[in-house]
């Protein structure tokens, strides 16, 4: 995993990036320094400059990134917090423009630094992907799910149901309704596809 996830001593939750997994990158400035006072032309203490520079910018650009990443995923997680108090996994609706908005980072920003970026919880390891779900309201109902949270519903729905009289999609769509969840029966019967 790219970021571990932990409680300190106080018992608050801490991220931070796997030091194992930290690309190690090193500037050897005395270096720099030294060819810099035996080089005669102007034109190679120009190109070592120029290089130098380049270096000191990929140095600034990984520390950057890494604070992009530990600032999202700190956003992320303490908005999905009832993910990891409740045993059923309950996610609240989250997308890049959310993050986004509340980072001050650019949606493509939050897109590249989700992707491939895995983290390890107490809860196992998640892709931080796995964390951003579309939202779901009824007209009339003030509440909202999140596609990942109904998924759970329907997949518990099934592991309790009876194999000799299995549920429908429209029995489903009905016990949903228990739990303020209005969706589409193509929904769920999108949904049992995906859960397989």
């Amino acid at each position: 995993p790219d970021l571990l996830m932990h409680k300190n001593d106080h018992e608050d939750w801490v991220i931070e990036l796997n030091p194992h997994t930290l690309p190690k990158v090193y500037l050897n400035s005395s270096y720099y320094h030294e060819l810099r006072q035996v080089m005669n032309n102007t034109k190679d203490k120009s190109f070592l400059y120029e290089k130098y520079s380049e270096a000191k910018w990929l140095l600034k650009s990984l520390h950057q990134r890494a604070l992009n990443i530990l600032k999202v995923t700190d956003y992320m997680i303490r908005k999905q917090m009832a993910f990891f108090r409740s045993h059923h996994g309950v996610l609240h609706p989250l997308n890049l423009k959310d993050v986004a908005l509340a980072t001050n980072l650019s949606e493509s920003t939050v897109s590249r630094v989700t992707t491939d970026k895995y983290i390890q919880t107490p809860r196992g390891i998640f892709e931080l992907k796995y964390f951003f779900s579309i939202s779901f309201s009824h007209h009339g109902s003030s509440t909202v799910h999140s596609a990942k949270t109904i998924q759970k519903h329907i997949e518990k729905m099934i592991m309790d149901e009876n194999p000799n009289s299995p549920l429908s999609d429209s029995d489903i769509l009905e016990r949903l309704k228990l739990y303020d969840v209005y969706v589409a029966r193509r929904t769920i019967a999108k949904y049992r596809t995906l859960l397989k």
